[in-house]
């Protein structure tokens, strides 16, 4: 082999690891794709994950009522369903909630339950916050809590750690209020 095809080749293969390399980096600074349906107003990925577990559990900050509670169990059974975790159980058959939200793995926090039937206007807006740590859904209505309820539904996944839910923040309210 010539010097002139021992310096192409060379070049060649230098030229594909920095082509590897760069591929790699621009890889990893991609965010992933949201597979929301519908796509919240806003979504920023951040590093980490949220474990879910069996040890995995539920606190209310603010008032309750049963669309909120009965809204939580279908999100739950949900889960487990998914992922053939169990949760914690109520000796009736219910969910069992953490006695506090400080070391609660999912924090709901409502302002209003709001009506017992949703009414036209109310509002459906509400934020996810989920960290390494902890996962805390903001909602001024219940409503908004329900809508929350089913963007975690969708964010669940497996991946080689077990299932979580991605570190993501996500402010959502409807494209066009008043439209059922």
């Amino acid at each position: 082999m010539s010097n002139f095809d021992r310096a192409t080749s060379r070049c060649v293969r230098l030229t594909l690891l920095a082509g590897c390399l760069l591929g790699a980096c621009f890889a990893q600074s991609t965010p992933p794709t949201p597979t929301m349906m519908p796509l919240p107003t806003t979504v920023e990925y951040k590093p980490g994950r949220l474990a879910v577990t069996p040890a995995f559990s539920v606190a209310f900050r603010g008032p309750v009522d049963a669309r909120l509670s009965d809204g939580l169990a279908r999100l739950l059974q949900r889960v487990q369903e998914r992922s053939g975790l169990t949760f914690a159980h109520l000796p009736a058959g219910g969910f069992a909630l953490a006695p506090d939200a400080a070391g609660a793995s999912l924090v709901i926090e409502c302002a209003d339950p709001g009506a017992a039937v949703p009414v036209l206007g109310e509002d459906e807006s509400y934020t996810l916050d989920i960290s390494s740590t902890q996962a805390v859904l903001r909602a001024s209505t219940g409503l908004g809590v329900l809508r929350g309820y089913a963007t975690l539904q969708q964010l669940l996944q497996p991946d080689p750690g077990g299932w979580s839910w991605p570190a993501v923040t996500i402010r959502d309210q409807p494209r066009f209020p008043g439209v059922a």
